[in-house]
């Protein structure tokens, strides 16, 4: 890709915002430090039991993982082989292990029980250097020490680097369920355990049922917008779309070779089956990294992470306009507790707020609000 690469950290997250040349979000990857993405993590596992399909993995510490396998017979239970994580768990499904191995892991012939073999502690680093960005832009020195070398147009730009260059609010709408189309229509985006339901409305577009021509027009431009929520929310699985009604066969194919084009861009291939007997329109997309939703929240609501970062980031920005030695900031029980409670790098958060801002950060807790609600004092 070409265009401009922002990379955020604060209080133990990195966020990487890559930009197209008009500067529209393209890919949007999250590394939380006390919460890391096993996908690419190399494991010696212990077979647990068969499935019809695969097997079920140990891996370190008590972690599970799913390896599918056609010749799961030839396994015995308790038997050792090294595999990598190709997929995280999603809804609450396991990972998904390979066994081809990626990573270099030297000898392990004298492993004898589960163990983490590798791990990538800066996953983000290898997008940002095989991206061919123009232009990497980033409110940290640790983050230009690590790309020093590997990029030639590195900029520093202090505080709240998403917010300057409006990439909050392209965030704050990847939570919401509901995407705008032109004149009122909208697709609206569910995602459930066992698939992603998406919804194309017509709205005041329609006007009562949709013409044929008013659904081609929307159908057409809700195309685009599916391929585009798809990656940024890196949705994986069986999704199933429903479309405005087409009764014409040449109309329905139009749409399948207008889907298939703007997939073409994305780097994680799916299969677009197209139209189902019902009429619903279907395409698998691999799972790979997370769901968006389960970082950063869905429905409207962000999690109880992202809450708390949220606020942290408008602490810190409270006091960059208003410099004090102390701040009370008024948030939702289960926001207070995780800031009060996780520590990165062996730091608690609130001490590192006050190494960065000078200032002593006093919690409180009201059950009235919700994630996502605080208030300073």
């Amino acid at each position: 890709m070409t265009g401009t690469i922002y990379i955020d950290e604060t209080f133990g997250e990195i966020r990487t915002a890559f930009c197209d040349g008009n500067d529209g979000l393209r890919d949007l990857l999250y590394h939380r430090s006390e919460d890391p993405d096993p996908t690419g993590d190399v494991h010696m596992a212990r077979v647990t039991r068969k499935a019809s399909d695969g097997l079920f993995l140990e891996l370190t510490a008590g972690q599970q993982a799913f390896l599918k396998a056609r010749n799961a017979k030839d396994y015995p239970e308790g038997q050792l082989l090294p595999v990598q994580i190709r997929a995280a768990g999603q809804g609450g499904k396991l990972p998904i292990a390979t066994t081809t191995i990626t990573h270099s892991i030297g000898d392990i012939s004298a492993v004898t029980t589960p163990r983490l073999l590798h791990h990538d502690d800066n996953p983000w680093l290898t997008a940002v250097t095989t991206a061919n960005a123009d232009h990497i832009i980033t409110n940290s020195h640790t983050v230009m020490g690590l790309l020093r070398g590997r990029h030639n147009n590195l900029t520093i730009q202090h505080g709240s680097l998403f917010s300057a260059h409006g990439l909050e609010d392209d965030i704050q709408s990847l939570i919401s369920t509901s995407v705008p189309l032109p004149q009122g229509a909208s697709v609206t985006i569910e995602q459930t355990r066992a698939l992603t339901a998406i919804d194309v409305d017509s709205g005041q577009a329609g006007e009562g049922r949709a013409s044929r021509t008013v659904a081609r027009a929307v159908n057409g431009t809700a195309t685009s917008i599916i391929a585009r929520q798809l990656r940024l929310r890196q949705i994986g699985g069986l999704i199933v779309i429903d479309f405005l009604r087409l009764p014409d066969k040449h109309d329905r194919d139009a749409l399948t070779a207008t889907m298939k084009a703007a997939l073409a861009d994305d780097p994680t291939a799916s299969d677009v089956i197209g139209f189902t007997r019902a009429g619903l329109f279907e395409i698998k997309r691999p799972r790979s990294n997370r769901p968006l939703s389960e970082i950063i929240g869905s429905g409207g609501r962000p999690t109880v992470t992202t809450a708390a970062r949220d606020a942290l980031r408008a602490a810190r920005d409270h006091l960059t306009h208003r410099p004090a030695r102390a701040l009370t900031i008024t948030l939702p029980p289960a926001v207070a507790t995780w800031i009060a409670s996780t520590a990165i790098d062996n730091r608690m958060i609130t001490d590192l707020f006050r190494l960065e801002t000078g200032a002593d950060l006093t919690l409180e807790q009201d059950t009235g609000l919700v994630p996502g609600q605080f208030t300073f004092i």
